[in-house]
């Protein structure tokens, strides 16, 4: 239930994960590249590093620290919609234990309904619109969910570009916002939350963070790369 979440916005660190892919508009055979970045991301702490694709699940592979991050591959089986996840084993900082958790939409020539799938991590963005099929000036509703609940009242920021993150808004009740996208370009969206820990004998807090990016092509339909 929403009302067992009792989140509360943090600020949104530097040290959360993200995933930027190479190019977000891909072709069946291609190998990809994956940036994993955030001062969370090293390869000691790195994990479910996946690609989800409608034919299925593959791993992130020659995973390594590069240029103050990490960086890995990925090959594409073939076409629709592809789901790049990460996460980060928690750390315990002040009595607060962290998780970071990432997800980054890519597409291989024809976009489908994958989009919508649930991955299971334990924080995460669920688009209900597919990001490529939006146009400048639109809006992109998307749902939190924390734990498989709607996590409520949970401050969404938006970026785009690596440009400057402002406040979209806050979810509703069903965990849901919708999220004004006003340019073409990459976006990144980002959360976190904060509750009381659910094993008080190892923190006092738990708090978890979680981005998704993604493409929206301009007004012509040329996609981003």
């Amino acid at each position: 239930m929403t009302r067992l979440i009792l989140a509360l916005a943090l600020p949104l660190a530097a040290q959360d994960l993200c995933l930027m892919p190479g190019e977000f508009v891909v072709s069946p055979g291609q190998r990809i590249a994956v940036a994993f970045r955030g001062a969370d991301a090293h390869t000691a702490r790195l994990r479910d590093a996946a690609l989800y694709t409608p034919k299925g699940v593959y791993n992130v592979v020659n995973l390594r620290q590069e240029g103050g991050g990490v960086v890995g591959e990925a090959g594409v089986p073939g076409k629709g919609t592809l789901i790049l996840t990460a996460r980060v084993t928690p750390e315990i900082v002040s009595r607060e234990r962290r998780a970071s958790y990432a997800k980054a939409l890519l597409v291989s020539e024809t976009a489908d309904e994958q989009f919508r799938r649930v991955t299971g991590l334990a924080f995460e963005f669920i688009p209900e619109a597919d990001p490529h099929r939006l146009r400048p000036g639109g809006r992109l509703p998307v749902k939190l969910l924390l734990g498989g609940e709607p996590a409520a009242g949970v401050e969404v920021e938006a970026s785009r570009d690596g440009g400057e993150a402002q406040v979209a808004g806050r979810t509703d009740a069903a965990g849901r916002i919708r999220i004004p996208i006003a340019a073409a370009g990459k976006w990144r969206l980002r959360a976190q939350v904060r509750r009381r820990s659910a094993e008080p004998e190892a923190a006092d807090w738990e708090s978890f963070s979680t981005s998704l990016t993604f493409a929206v092509p301009d007004g012509s339909g040329a996609a981003t790369p």
